[in-house]
């Protein structure tokens, strides 16, 4: 066992028949997960799961067979829409909260302006955000406050909401006004002082939020926040649909581009004090006398640390054109130093692609950074920055099938004694530095699913969360399918 080994397929949930509703499976898609943030590291994992009907609470056990119990009911918890009083008739997002007293909730929404709050364990309805202008598409936990809220929606904007009860009726805080089409995706920077949103007008902006006083919370007037830090329209081709910090760095998709892009803001430092919000520049200009536009309005990026971005990476993650198909990363166990990060997506096809980013966490800082590691790189006969990728085998040289699964991509195995290994094709190592080569997954997991007496790879996975430690990666999406994969059954190596 090794802190480099990548998850394994350990067992698939697909959403149960109910006659009383009538609920085809196949209708139902499951589009957010997220495990709880709020447990020990040395717990069993609590993970939510929410999509279309339900709302799903399950704990993972992965030392045990089987890893989660839905026979007994023991461990997995389903709530239907109506069983948990909730207002919603089609559920898309989730996020967890945490009252002052220590006391977890599950905020959910979907295809209706309201926000649902609930006990994550009975189903009972706690409080009601409301106040969106129309369908919420994303929830967000502010990481350094778990009673702030952070939501985005059809009505263009940014939402900042207060769960705490003192400030019933008046829970919305602030709002972030900055979008010409409606909002898709947020994500909080770890240091809780920046939000990241995302549209369909193709914009990317970047929000201040400096903390909130107790004066401003509970009020007729919540906080107007008007201009953002960062927006640009050029990051990618198409409306962006999922983001993450990497430190200062971001990762993000959008559909149609079948990639991953990692990139950064010039001279942005969440350790520094944040300038003033830049007023956008007018397109607007009257003049009788020869007018020079500057870069930034002419190219539709504009920032308050000046300059523009600069792209690092880019992840291939072919038959992903869809929108609404989100990655995770996995920032290393919160007790282990030295545990790689991983990022992990999914497609079109039911299938999950891992890439181990140990080698590439020093992230160049600019473009002439990115070249200069191309030219030693170059220098020391081709070696890569990245763990050269023909440790693994290619997704056409391996494949190992166990009851309705496909693993593709794996780790060759070691064979003793002088037997000759069979020579399979290998991925080229890729080189660290070129922003416009994408890097290919070191390992791929197809997951099919099970239509009467067939297996089929005919899902498309929305979601992908990560337990804190790392040892249960959970995947969700179309036709009701929840997958849960699972490394370290024995607890995180020391090294």
């Amino acid at each position: 066992m090794s802190l480099r080994d990548l998850p394994r397929l350990r067992k698939t949930i697909q959403t149960p028949q109910s006659p009383e509703s009538k609920t085809d499976p196949e209708a139902t898609a499951f589009y957010d997960v997220k495990p709880c943030p709020y447990q020990l590291p040395s717990d069993n994992p609590i993970f939510a799961v929410t999509g279309t009907q339900y709302t799903v609470v399950f704990q993972c056990h992965p030392a045990r067979e089987p890893v989660v119990d839905d026979d007994e009911g023991r461990d997995i918890r389903w709530f239907g829409v109506g069983e948990y009083k909730g207002t919603h008739e089609s559920l898309n997002s989730l996020a967890w909260a945490r009252t002052r007293d220590g006391k977890p909730l599950l905020c959910v929404t979907g295809k209706k302006p309201v926000i649902d709050v609930m006990d994550p364990f009975t189903g009972d309805s706690v409080q009601t955000l409301t106040g969106s202008g129309a369908d919420v598409n994303d929830l967000a936990t502010c990481p350094t406050d778990s009673t702030i809220l952070a939501s985005c929606s059809m009505d263009l904007s940014v939402k900042l909401w207060t769960l705490d009860p003192a400030h019933n009726p008046k829970y919305l805080a602030a709002k972030c006004l900055g979008h010409q089409e409606n909002v898709i995706a947020i994500t909080w920077h770890p240091s809780g002082n920046y939000l990241l949103s995302g549209g369909m007008d193709t914009k990317i902006n970047l929000w201040h939020i400096p903390p909130f006083r107790q004066e401003e919370l509970g009020n007729d007037k919540p906080r107007l926040i008007h201009y953002p830090h960062f927006s640009s329209v050029e990051v990618h081709s198409d409306y962006p649909d999922c983001f993450q910090f990497c430190g200062d760095n971001v990762l993000s998709r959008c559909a149609k581009e079948n990639r991953i892009l990692l990139w950064r803001i010039d001279s942005f430092n969440s350790r520094r004090k944040a300038p003033d919000a830049p007023i956008p520049p007018s397109q607007v200009v009257r003049s009788e006398t020869k007018v020079v536009l500057p870069l930034s309005q002419k190219c539709g990026t504009w920032s308050a640390w000046g300059g523009s971005y600069q792209r690092l990476l880019s992840f291939n993650l072919s038959h992903s054109e869809s929108w609404y198909i989100r990655f995770n990363v996995f920032n290393g166990a919160l007790d282990q130093a030295n545990v790689p990060p991983v990022l992990v997506a999914g497609n079109q096809e039911g299938t999950l692609s891992f890439w181990d980013l140990h080698d590439v966490e020093q992230y160049p800082s600019s473009a002439a950074d990115a070249r200069a590691r191309q030219k030693r790189s170059n220098r020391s006969k081709g070696s890569s920055v990245i763990r050269p990728q023909s440790e693994y085998t290619s997704s056409a040289a391996a494949e190992d099938t166990d009851e309705g699964y496909t693993t593709t991509g794996s780790r060759a195995p070691k064979r003793k004694g002088r037997k000759r290994q069979k020579k399979v094709k290998s991925i080229p190592p890729q080189i660290l530095g070129d922003p416009f080569q994408s890097l290919e997954p070191q390992k791929q997991i197809t997951i099919n699913r099970l239509e009467g007496r067939v297996f089929k790879p005919d899902w498309t996975v929305r979601q992908v969360a990560w337990s804190q430690d790392g040892r249960v990666c959970v995947a969700v999406g179309d036709k009701g399918m929840i997958a849960i994969l699972t490394r370290w059954e024995d607890g995180v190596p020391d090294g």
